[in-house]
């Protein structure tokens, strides 16, 4: 009985090969970084209407426009969804739209389309007049800070320069003086030696015109006059 058991199951795989949905794992892929790129896209979206000013009037910019932030940077996208993001360029997070210069990136930032979507007008507000005071105020005192840094900064060029010139003409002087002395010293070596050989000469003179005087039979040439 033992061998019928065994002869009715020899050569019976009691193991299934695994099957795998590939269309399953490939979608589940597309979702979770259809669900990354869309955190990044509302992360940036918030920044974006968070930046835009309350009165939704338009307004001067209020923070500088990085345009180097992505540069070497990939991103995951959807081809199907988003085909504007096929090409390399500036895009615009907000407005799904892909630009191949910052020339006309900038132009779409400051566009209808753009400020619309951030939730701003074209209009502008009407200045009130003591904010035109106040704003001629600001420009005025910002007038008078840079020039009075300029003329800080001039004062102490000056100052430093006149500095140095002095410095360089005590030096000159000092310089002509040790020259002045060293000359001096030199001409001082210069005669002590001239004199020295005279009085090394003299002796020598002295014999040979006492011995000339004896040949020609001079005794000397004392005074003749009568004592």
């Amino acid at each position: 009985m033992a061998g019928e058991r065994s002869g009715a199951t020899r050569g019976v795989s009691n193991i299934e090969s695994r099957s795998w949905d590939r269309e399953a794992f490939e979608r589940r892929a597309r979702e979770r970084e259809d669900r990354e790129r869309g955190a990044e896209a509302a992360v940036e979206r918030r920044r974006l209407l968070e930046a835009r000013q309350d009165d939704g009037f338009l307004h001067s910019r209020r923070e500088t426009v990085d345009f180097f932030k992505d540069v070497g940077s990939r991103r995951m996208i959807d081809l199907e969804a988003d085909g504007a993001l096929t090409r390399q360029g500036y895009h615009c997070e907000l407005c799904q739209r892909t630009f191949t210069d910052s020339s006309s990136y900038m132009q779409h930032l400051n566009s209808v389309q753009h400020q619309s979507k951030l939730g701003n007008s074209m209009a502008v507000r009407k200045a009130t007049l003591s904010e035109v005071r106040q704003r001629i105020r600001e420009r005025v005192e910002l007038k008078y800070a840079k020039r009075a840094q300029a003329h800080a900064a001039a004062t102490y060029d000056f100052e430093s320069r006149v500095r140095e010139l002095e410095e360089l003409e005590a030096n000159k002087r000092e310089e002509r003086a040790a020259r002045k002395r060293k000359r001096k010293e030199e001409r001082k070596m210069a005669n002590n030696s001239a004199n020295q050989a005279m009085d090394d000469q003299l002796p020598a003179e002295d014999a040979e015109t006492k011995a000339m005087m004896a040949a020609m039979g001079i005794s000397g040439f004392g005074s003749t006059k009568a004592g």
